[in-house]
């Protein structure tokens, strides 16, 4: 209820921005589509995609600063490698993350751009674990994600822009694929059970 009732505000705001009869110039709807590298707390590497769509739009006082209201949908997934004294464990993360909240856009010049991005949303992951290549175990998680991130654009065409984004995801839950590392003899420390990571990627974003 505490996050419901931080981005009503700023939904308001927003809706109000794109309906004002005193509208700014310019596009008012966005679809991004991502493709990144990831990195874990635990330095496991991986990808990442995501898909991205937004409303919004400008001041006409302040032309330099657009403000967009966005949902995200994305897929992460990344390979990783446990060891101990009398086993070895080939672990798999694979999650669906989906988030929202709002983005605003910083102008230096008509064609170059900062991103600023604050969402809030959840998960769902699937861990499995082979042990020693034979026994096969799986966990299921669901929880909440909190993503920031921070992109620079440049705007190609009216309706095109590219750019470069890095962003950090945190995460709450993970019960179920902690508990299944304790079973297995691989108990995990608080980087290696939320998994939290840094993402570093490209985005193409149509306007319109």
């Amino acid at each position: 209820m505490r996050i419901f009732g931080t981005a009503m505000p700023a939904c308001l705001l927003l809706v109000s921005i794109t309906t004002a009869p005193a509208q700014a110039a310019g596009t008012h709807f966005l679809v991004e589509g991502q493709v990144a590298g990831l990195l874990t707390d635990s330095t496991d590497l991986g990808q990442a995609s995501t898909l991205v769509l937004g409303v919004g739009g400008g001041f006409r006082r302040l032309p330099m600063i657009r403000l967009y209201f966005t949902g995200q949908a994305g897929f992460d997934w990344f390979d990783a490698r446990r060891a101990r004294v009398a086993a070895d464990a080939e672990a798999s993360q694979r999650e669906v993350l989906y988030a929202f909240g709002p983005r605003a856009y910083l102008a230096f010049t008509p064609r170059i751009r900062m991103v600023f991005d604050l969402l809030l949303g959840g998960y769902w992951a699937r861990s499995q674990w082979t042990l020693n290549g034979l026994e096969t175990y799986t966990a299921v998680d669901e929880g909440f994600s909190f993503v920031a991130g921070l992109g620079l654009q440049y705007r190609v065409l009216e309706a095109l822009s590219i750019g470069l984004r890095v962003d950090r995801c945190e995460f709450l839950g993970r019960t179920h694929r902690r508990n299944l590392a304790a079973f297995l003899g691989f108990p995990e420390g608080s980087a290696e059970a939320l998994l939290a990571r840094t993402r570093f990627g490209l985005t193409v974003t149509a306007h319109f």
